[in-house]
């Protein structure tokens, strides 16, 4: 006991009581620094300004790279359709033959040689048949034979072996199935059966009749 009449408290309640009076003060400043705290609260803002504004420069400059892309691009499709074509080379031409008179004309086709008729055709356009003879030039008809041709009329030729004609008579009013060399009106007799004429014999004369 102490001369003041109090009691001094061992060493033991001297710790105690020093450990129960920091605890307060740790709890009322909440274990962490006014430094430490603002840090903690904002998560570091000036890096997120950072990331935010090098996002915005992406942006930007893909933007502009678009934009010089299609620039090109119109600017390429115009000088195409600005451009000329380019020239094709042309062959030389002949000059044109000069005319008599000097004057220059278009040069002159080449002649072309035909061929002949005659070397063209290799049998003639109408042969005859049984008799096989030409058909005999026309000649001036006396008037008998004029009025026998205008009365006969040659309606049907039959080929065969021999060939045979069908004439008829409008004015006897008959009509006459013969071959060669056999006689008709007035004395004619049949001189050639062709294709689709016949040949007749009347007093020398030759008269035609003809389908």
């Amino acid at each position: 006991m102490s001369p003041d009449g109090f009691t001094k408290p061992p060493p033991e309640e001297k710790l105690l009581r020093l450990i129960r009076g920091k605890a307060p003060h740790a709890a009322a400043g909440g274990g962490v620094s006014p430094r430490h705290r603002g840090s903690s609260d904002g998560v570091f803002p000036s890096a997120d300004l950072m990331a935010r504004a090098r996002q915005l420069n992406w942006a930007q400059a893909a933007a502009i790279l678009l934009g010089l892309v299609l620039a090109f691009e119109g600017i390429w499709v115009l000088a195409q359709l600005v451009r000329p074509l380019p020239e094709v080379p042309m062959s030389p031409a002949e000059p044109p033959a000069p005319t008599p008179n000097g004057v220059v004309g278009p040069a002159a086709a080449p002649d072309v040689e035909m061929p002949s008729i005659a070397a063209s055709v290799d049998r003639p356009l109408f042969s005859a048949s049984a008799g096989g003879r030409a058909a005999p030039s026309r000649q001036a008809m006396s008037g008998s034979a004029k009025l026998l041709a205008s009365r006969l009329t040659l309606t049907g030729v039959v080929s065969g072996d021999p060939p045979q004609a069908i004439i008829e008579d409008t004015q006897a009013q008959k009509t006459y199935f013969v071959t060669v060399g056999q006689p008709l009106a007035e004395g004619a007799v049949l001189d050639e059966v062709l294709d689709n004429r016949v040949i007749l014999d009347f007093q020398g004369e030759k008269i035609e009749l003809s389908l």
